[in-house]
């Protein structure tokens, strides 16, 4: 890929990779116990329900494998975890 086209040169997407890669980046961004996870071609939460157990549960937040899915998705993590706090 020429730097033209790598995101973080221009700031725009050009492809999958680059989704890719801004979806990796935004995995980070997510708090403890509640993190978004990639289905097909959707987003999904992956909950942490009791931490003793490490029991876990997906949940669709509806969310495409978009650029501004992604965002809206870490932002519903975020909500997620407000909700449970005191869990974690």
């Amino acid at each position: 890929m020429s730097a033209s086209t790598n995101s973080t040169h221009s700031g725009t997407y050009q492809g999958f990779q680059d989704i890719l890669e801004f979806f990796n980046l935004s995995r980070k961004q997510c708090p403890k116990g509640a993190r978004i996870k990639r289905n097909r071609g959707t987003i999904q939460l992956d909950i942490t329900t009791d931490p003793e157990t490490g029991e876990r549960k997906q949940r669709g937040c509806n969310c495409q494998f978009t650029p501004e899915g992604i965002r809206k998705a870490v932002d519903k993590a975020w909500l997620v975890h407000k909700s449970l706090d005191g869990q974690f």
